[in-house]
Formats: C-alpha cells, sequence, structure tokens
C-alpha cells in the first residue's frame, strides 16, 4: 500500500513533489501564501488549502507521514534573527499537529542554524517523548542530485523504527548540467526570462569573471557603500556563477545579482527564472505563475525535488 503524507507549510509543492515521484501519495496541503497554494494544485495535487497552521486541525491516523518546511526567516543567519519572530514557534504547531493525526512517521526541514536552539531542543525533546525514535542532522542538497549548494537542518521520527537520513550520492552536478542547453540569449519561453537590468547593471556585468564578483568592479562602476568597504563584506554580491561547479544557495532574489552569485556562468545577465528552477532541480514541466516577485519566491523557498526525493525514500524505510 503507497504511503500517505500532509504536508504543512508546504509552499509550491517541492517537498510534496519529490515524496509523491517516489510513490508517496498526497493527501493534504497545507501554506499561508495563497499563490503557493495555486501553483501546488497545478503541479502537485489539488487538496491544498490556504490555511494558517494554527488553525488546522487533524485527526487521528489522517496520513501515514507528517511533514513540513517550517518557515526559517527568524533562525537564518541572513536574517534578522529576531527571537521574538512568532514563526518560530511554529514547531509548537506542528508537535500538535502530532498528537492529533499520530503520523507513523515526520519530517521537519529548516536551516542549520534551527538544531542550535533553544526550540528544537525542546521541541526533539517532546517529539521523543511522544514514542518517537529521532534522527537530526545536516546535509546539503548538492549530495543528493541537485546541481547546488544548499544545507538544510533536517529532523525525522518514525515510530516503528530508528530513522536514517538519506546516504549521500557521489556524483556532484554542476551548473552546465542544469542549465547548459539553454539560450544564452533567454527566449521568453517557459519562464526562460529575467527582470531588465539598467544600463549601469549591464555595464557591471561585463566586468565580472566567471567566478567573480563586486571586487572586479573598477571604482567608477562601484557603487558608494562598496567603495567604503574596500574588501570587506560579502564577497557573492554581484557574483558570477562557475560553469563547472553546483551553483550557490537559490535564494528568493535571485534574479537579483546585487543580493549574491547569480549571474549566468557567461552570459551578461542574472539567471533567468526557468534556470533557477532547474537549479532547485525543478523539472520544465512544472508550471510557474503570477509575477517574477511571486514565482522567485516560490522557488527560493522550495526544497529541492531531487533533495526531496531522496528524503522520501527514507521515510518510505522507516515506516
Amino acid at each position: 500500500m503507497d504511503l500517505s503524507f500532509i504536508d504543512v507549510c508546504s509552499g509550491c509543492g517541492g517537498l510534496s513533489y519529490g515524496l509523491k515521484s517516489v510513490g508517496m501519495v498526497p493527501k493534504l496541503a497545507v501554506d499561508i501564501d495563497k499563490d503557493a497554494v495555486e501553483i501546488y494544485k497545478k503541479n502537485v495535487d489539488w487538496n491544498a488549502l490556504v490555511k494558517d497552521i494554527c488553525r488546522l486541525r487533524l485527526v487521528k491516523n489522517q496520513a501515514d507521514i507528517l511533514v513540513g518546511g517550517l518557515p526559517c526567516q527568524g533562525f537564518s543567519t541572513l536574517g534578522k534573527r529576531n527571537v521574538y519572530d512568532e514563526r518560530n514557534y511554529l514547531w509548537v504547531q506542528f508537535l500538535r499537529l502530532i498528537r492529533e493525526s499520530k503520523p507513523s512517521a515526520l519530517l521537519v526541514e529548516n536551516v542549520p542554524e534551527f538544531l542550535q536552539t533553544f526550540h528544537f531542543k525542546k521541541f526533539s525533546q517532546k517529539v521523543s517523548k511522544m514514542g518517537y525514535k529521532t534522527v537530526w542532522g545536516v546535509l546539503n542538497a548538492v549530495n543528493f542530485n541537485v546541481p547546488q549548494n544548499r544545507r538544510r537542518a533536517i529532523f525525522m521520527g518514525a515510530l516503528n523504527r530508528v530513522p536514517e537520513l538519506p546516504a549521500t550520492n557521489e556524483k556532484i552536478l554542476t551548473v552546465r548540467n542544469a542549465i547548459g542547453d539553454l539560450p544564452l540569449i533567454p527566449d521568453g519561453k517557459n519562464d526562460h526570462t529575467s527582470r531588465n537590468p539598467t544600463k549601469l547593471s549591464l555595464k557591471r556585468y561585463k566586468c565580472i569573471p566567471e567566478g567573480g564578483n563586486r571586487f572586479d568592479l573598477p571604482k567608477r562602476l562601484q557603487s558608494p557603500c562598496w567603495r567604503k568597504l574596500g574588501k570587506k563584506g560579502a564577497s557573492n554580491v554581484f557574483g558570477r556563477l562557475w560553469w563547472n561547479k553546483p551553483s550557490a544557495t537559490i535564494r528568493t532574489t535571485f534574479v537579483q545579482p546585487e543580493c549574491g552569485r547569480y549571474l549566468h556562468p557567461k552570459a551578461d545577465r542574472p539567471i533567468t527564472i526557468r534556470e533557477g528552477a532547474r537549479l532547485q532541480s525543478f523539472p520544465d514541466s512544472f508550471i510557474f505563475e503570477g509575477s517574477i516577485k511571486a514565482k522567485t519566491k516560490m522557488i527560493g523557498n522550495a526544497v529541492p525535488i531531487k533533495f526531496a526525493e531522496s528524503l522520501g525514500e527514507s521515510l518510505i524505510s522507516a515506516v
């Protein structure tokens, strides 16, 4: 019998799509972002709700497995790390959902910093007291057929046996593997498009070699704050990707080189929406809708699909 799952904080469905790809059956998905839920319905399964998980109620045995990519902004080193961020406490709601539904196994995905917090200590202790055998660790999606360096905290629990984190893959995929066949000049087809850069941005792009960054810009093209910082500060800003290496972490701002290493390895432009999606291992058949900002937000927040497949196989083995 195929195992069923419920995905809370599901986003556009990266995790669910991966679990479904390895034979698991989506029973329900819940997210507060209505745009993401609509994309989930189009690509994964129709049974998805726009709902705050604080108001979600489950029943016993509603699904075999409960999974969730809980919001990470309050823990991430890239954010303000606000200890009072209400989203930091959504693990309490996830714990309640475990009690209500009594799944055979569960999974939580978050940023690595989550494992160092008192939130995680409390959460893991309470899950263990409920009878679950648990395992956790920091995994890099690049080791699971994803052409991207993306470190994530993974927590698994199971009632029947001790779960195991997935084994890493020896083959490392590169940016070339992922997007090398796409036209250097975006043709606008299937989201192979990006924002329109300014003339100043275009001048800056032309100065950055493969693997380079803002430090390669002549002073006349540096912003006042960059000149003031000198060689200090973020080294990925205005960074260009390497063809023969995995990409940097794809975040919600990946069409903005000002925010990270998001310049195409060869073309003088940021990577496109479809290129970002491929670096997150979304298939080209996965359709996104909405504004550029809405699409990049969904893609950047998603669990890479190939990574999700490996996690799904581990969950299946634990039940």
